[in-house]
């Protein structure tokens, strides 16, 4: 949101509010990561991620090209025929 203006007497400043995704973006985000086509998921915050056992469920599904497979408590991850490093 922009164009929103705190005034504090005698004097008027403008202030710019960012969505809370973009504050998330720099934050946590760097590189081919960061901004543009990035895709922000918001663990915390989304009501779809209470149904879910684990973040890696939460995941499942809403990256394309990430496959996760479990034995036991073991998890692997391949993104793209690849071992993403964590």
């Amino acid at each position: 949101m922009t164009g929103v203006q705190t005034c504090a007497l005698p004097i008027c400043f403008p202030v710019t509010i960012k969505p809370k995704e973009d504050a998330l973006d720099e934050r946590y985000a760097s590189g081919l990561f960061s901004g543009g086509d990035a895709q922000i998921l918001d663990f915390m915050n989304d009501p779809a991620s209470l149904g879910g056992l684990d973040l890696f469920t939460y995941l499942q599904g809403r990256i394309p090209g990430l496959m996760i497979s479990r034995s036991g408590s073991q998890v692997q991850l391949l993104w793209r025929g690849a071992n993403p490093e964590v």
